[in-house]
């Protein structure tokens, strides 16, 4: 009796040969990240909010507010989007309420009707800001103030 030979599926052989290699490289890609997130804990980054604001104090001796108010130049209107600028290493949510709601309280903040706005809410007049913000009298006497203890020197803003 003939013996009935073994077929190969080469098919069969190159697929997995294929499977096990995408297994492989999915295996390698997800030590890799893991070891980058172990060193980024290692390098001792503190991502809560006491750690934050450690951090903000040894960059700024002063919150936040008042250096928002330090860096205004006295006698000029900015956008909201113009004092988010001048202070990059604040968050954006943070700078707004400063703005919105915490200067304008304490009286050092003035907001006025930008002229420029027309208030259509398509992209091209969506450009211009609909409120300006300035310093008042007695936010420029107390950002004079501040900009010493920051030492930015009394007569700007902006160094």
């Amino acid at each position: 009796m003939a013996r009935v030979m073994d077929t190969v599926d080469w098919l069969d052989q190159r697929r997995t040969a294929e499977r096990k290699r995408k297994q492989a490289a999915a295996r390698a890609l997800a030590d890799r990240r893991k070891a980058e997130r172990k060193a980024a804990r290692s390098r001792g980054r503190d991502y809560g909010v006491r750690g934050l604001v450690n951090t903000l104090r040894q960059i700024q001796p002063l919150p936040g507010w008042k250096v928002m108010c330090a860096r205004l130049r006295p006698g000029v209107w900015y956008t909201a989007a113009q004092v988010k600028a001048l202070m990059p290493e604040y968050a954006a949510g943070s700078v707004r309420a400063w703005l919105w709601q915490k200067a304008p309280r304490l009286g050092l903040i003035e907001r006025a009707g930008n002229p420029e706005w027309t208030g259509e809410r398509v992209w091209p007049a969506r450009t211009e800001s609909r409120f300006l913000y300035a310093l008042t009298a007695a936010g420029e006497a107390e950002a004079a103030q501040w900009r010493i203890e920051l030492g930015m020197g009394s007569d700007s803003g902006d160094e």
